[in-house]
């Protein structure tokens, strides 16, 4: 900026700006740098890499903030969607195309996406489970018909995750496997994406497994700490600008609420 340039290098600092406050959970300035980011894009052209950094981070920011109508429509403004460059782009164009696919409820066609962005990836050697999770959201888009595989997929990412070793990759993973488990299997998968992510910078990672442990244990009937959980988890993602999932945890507790005072209600006096 203090030299005059205005174009992708300018916006690439400002993708890679928005990248920075992605991963330590500051949602609402990782959208407004991803958004700059896109505008200085659109000066340089069409579907060339500066846009496609930019345009596939603004879609993966608003994914994480629970607003998968604004990611579609900034998808369709820009024309995000196959053919994908030649480039190498970070995030990953077509996970994270699958990624909006699966948030729409399009399991068949996320499924396919994101399976052949897994190929394409290991193909290439690129097993970092945190620069791209096109595995755990693959699980998530198979669960339903192959919970098998789903498992197996979760299975390979978090031993993935393990040896790379950061809190970030191994609570991710961890979370993705929770979603998937077999019945019974969740609640220690989520206690530990709890105790990891706690040392992750990724804020907004942890306020969600908060939230998904406190549910877990309301369900189970452990309302005291599931109520602890909950509200820490619902503030937190306030503070990330995790908007819809801070909702979630307060309809979570709301229920969890109403089925406490009705279950007391009905006590004998």
């Amino acid at each position: 900026e203090k030299v005059g340039w205005g174009g992708a290098h300018l916006s690439f600092g400002f993708t890679l700006l928005g990248l920075v406050r992605l991963r330590t959970g500051k949602l609402a300035e990782a959208e407004r740098c991803a958004r700059e980011g896109v505008r200085l894009a659109e000066r340089v052209g069409d579907r060339v890499p500066a846009r496609w950094y930019a345009v596939g981070l603004l879609v993966d920011v608003l994914l994480s903030r629970g607003c998968p109508q604004e990611a579609l429509r900034v998808a369709r403004t820009y024309d995000f969607a196959p053919p994908y460059p030649n480039a190498v782009v970070f995030p990953d164009a077509q996970t994270v195309y699958g990624r909006l696919l699966l948030a729409h409820g399009l399991r068949r066609e996320a499924e396919a996406q994101l399976a052949a962005a897994g190929e394409r990836l290991e193909a290439k050697g690129v097993h970092n489970p945190t620069w791209c999770p096109w595995a755990g959201h693959l699980a998530l888009a198979v669960a339903e018909e192959d919970p098998r595989r789903a498992r197996a997929l979760t299975a390979r990412m978090l031993r993935r995750a393990e040896r790379f070793g950061t809190p970030t990759a191994i609570g991710e993973a961890l979370g993705f496997s929770a979603a998937v488990a077999e019945a019974g299997q969740a609640l220690p998968l989520r206690e530990r994406a709890v105790e990891t992510l706690r040392r992750s910078p990724s804020r907004h990672l942890y306020a969600e497994a908060l939230i998904e442990l406190g549910a877990e244990l309301g369900r189970t009937g452990r309302t005291d700490r599931a109520a602890g959980l909950l509200t820490e988890g619902i503030e937190l993602a306030d503070r990330c600008g995790a908007g819809r999932l801070a909702e979630r945890g307060r309809a979570e507790r709301a229920g969890m609420t109403a089925t406490t005072a009705r279950s007391h209600g009905s006590r004998p006096s």
